[in-house]
């Protein structure tokens, strides 16, 4: 088929380009010891690697059984105070696990209508407060490994609470365990 041969280099090129920007790369050590290590910064005895990411599945909830059940965390949003249809984190997904080297997380809040402008969004991670922003769209900086219940509220001038919603996430990282001698 003439014309299609010409097609084919970029083509090429371009299932590369997509599947080098799916990898995180790694650089694999092994160690005097025989022990296997890997880190996200190269070294010169290291291999690296380019490892794709990791499918994950959000955890399965089981139906509450009931008249009077009361919603999940990630249902809060549901509930939302009068002025408020919805408030709702979108991202971290409730229930959700995801691979962050550097510990960042991307957090996307929805309100429905949009947020007052004398209104504020208190973030609060593991019953911390975090810090007070009008931004929809933030990064919580290099969060620790693990699982986390994040809490986004809608607060009025004077700090009260107008609604809340929660998330639970767990966060994937690269460690470097190290054998003390």
């Amino acid at each position: 088929m003439p014309g299609y041969s010409s097609l084919l280099p970029f083509i090429l090129i371009l299932a590369s380009a997509i599947a080098s920007a799916e990898t995180t790369r790694v650089y694999k050590i092994i160690n005097p010891d025989g022990s296997v290590s890997y880190s996200d910064q190269p070294s010169s005895n290291a291999e690296a690697m380019d490892v794709q990411p990791v499918e994950t599945v959000p955890a399965f909830r089981a139906p509450t059984t009931g008249s009077q059940s009361q919603p999940s965390s990630g249902e809060t949003a549901k509930r939302a105070a009068p002025g408020y249809e919805q408030l709702s984190i979108q991202q971290p997904a409730h229930d959700t696990a995801f691979w962050s080297g550097n510990g960042d997380v991307m957090v996307a809040i929805a309100t429905t209508p949009e947020l007052s402008e004398y209104h504020r969004l208190r973030v609060i991670l593991d019953g911390t407060t975090l810090m007070r922003v009008r931004d929809l769209h933030f990064t919580l900086p290099n969060v620790d490994r693990g699982t986390h219940q994040l809490e986004v509220q809608i607060i009025g001038s004077q700090d009260e609470i107008i609604s809340a919603t929660s998330s639970t996430f767990t966060l994937h990282r690269p460690s470097v365990l190290r054998r003390a001698n």
